[in-house]
């Protein structure tokens, strides 16, 4: 799919880069019930104490512990066998299960921040949990059989527990109760390649798809669209719901906007996972473009002198070395507000850029502002509360 230059201009697709096989679960899924019931989660042996609660401010971890497993310590819950199911402290299992949502709040793990990232770009567990991953289930030839997979599609963001907003260009053509092609998406996840993060994932089958009605294939005007699950998902601190930005709202810090997204979606049984053991989620400062420098920009690409960007989008960024078009569609651009940093708004949907040449250009997200009133009705219609996702109630 492309516009106006096809040899320049480079549209993000579900296709662009390869379908990504997710493999069944290997873990027993009655080990997950029954973690939850016990109120207690696989950590590493070391980061659980004598009393069978997990580590949350450091101590003993400088000189790691020889293994000693508690009298309530639960080994055989978990998939690892250096891991033990250990309870939390009161305080953070509180916070997780009677954590009510406000939007946009990104709350990196204070653990988690003690160790440094190789890669200055990859999130922490917490830091954006608004971030979901979206799939179609396939039939594909294995050996010679057929097996149902769920196949990576693209990625999008919680705007309701009931509700992941993405990209039309995703999703368009899929039909509500289509058993041969449901989608799904995936939500509190940070690293694709492994199972074992400290808070189980979840998982939630698609109801229904709503695509904007003006929604332009080829210009990818108006490129947005609602996906309605069957089952909410739980919200805690992994799992929680972005804020869309509104006119006369609140005043944001351009200058820090972020994109966020996974570089390419890798699991377990991507070839490439022999030669890279993470593929954690990352996020990018791209300070807004205002639309007159963007167009202009843009004019100096193979688009033309005479290209003009329709309202609907908005730009961002323009490093060509540094730029969203190695992510996939649908993910955000957020950005935080001036007078609470760790609060981030989200002001666009990623579309589309120049891939082809040594162009610094601006990338180009669907505009959320000018799409906001369109989502309100979507979610009036669909009997849900559109105000969860409002950057001033929260």
């Amino acid at each position: 799919m492309r516009i106006s230059v096809p040899a320049y201009v480079f549209i993000l697709t579900s296709a662009t880069f390869f379908l990504s096989v997710i493999p069944p679960a290997t873990s027993n899924p009655q080990d997950g019930s029954l973690r939850s019931q016990l109120g207690c989660v696989c950590v590493p042996y070391y980061q659980c104490s004598s009393d069978n609660t997990v580590i949350t401010g450091g101590e003993g971890l400088i000189d790691i512990r020889s293994l000693q497993t508690g009298p309530d310590q639960i080994e055989d819950l978990c998939d690892d066998y250096l891991q033990v199911c250990c309870k939390l402290p009161d305080s953070v299992q509180s916070q997780i299960e009677k954590s009510e949502s406000s939007c946009g709040l990104s709350r990196p793990r204070r653990l988690q921040l003690q160790v440094p990232r190789l890669d200055a770009e990859e999130a922490y567990p917490g830091e954006f949990p608004w971030m979901v991953t979206i799939f179609r289930t396939k039939i594909v030839q294995r050996k010679n059989v057929a097996e149902r997979v769920k196949v990576y599609q693209c990625q999008g963001t919680l705007i309701h527990e009931k509700v992941v907003l993405t990209t039309a260009q995703c999703v368009k053509g899929w039909k509500s109760g289509n058993a041969s092609d449901p989608l799904s998406i995936r939500a509190g996840q940070l690293d694709t390649m492994t199972t074992k993060e400290e808070f189980d994932y979840q998982e939630r089958d698609v109801q229904k798809v709503v695509v904007h009605k003006n929604y332009n294939a080829q210009r990818l005007n108006k490129n947005v669209a609602l996906l309605v699950l069957k089952n909410p998902v739980t919200i805690g601190r992994d799992v929680d719901i972005t804020c869309l930005a509104k006119y006369r709202d609140v005043e944001l810090d351009l200058h820090n906007c972020v994109t966020i997204g996974w570089d390419k979606f890798l699991s377990p049984e991507d070839a490439y996972f022999q030669r890279s053991q993470v593929n954690i989620l990352k996020k990018r400062i791209e300070p807004y473009v205002a639309t007159a420098e963007c167009v202009r920009l843009l004019r100096n690409t193979p688009l033309g002198r005479r290209f003009k960007l329709e309202n609907s989008f908005i730009c961002a960024g323009g490093n060509p070395a540094k730029t969203f078009c190695s992510r996939e569609i649908g993910g955000p651009l957020a950005c935080p507000l001036k007078n609470e940093p760790d609060r981030y708004v989200q002001l666009g949907i990623a579309s589309w850029c120049i891939s082809s040449g040594n162009y610094q250009t601006p990338s180009i997200f669907a505009n959320v502002l000018q799409i906001r009133r369109w989502i309100d009705n979507q979610m009036n219609k669909l009997h849900l509360n559109s105000s969860v996702y409002d950057a001033r109630r929260s």
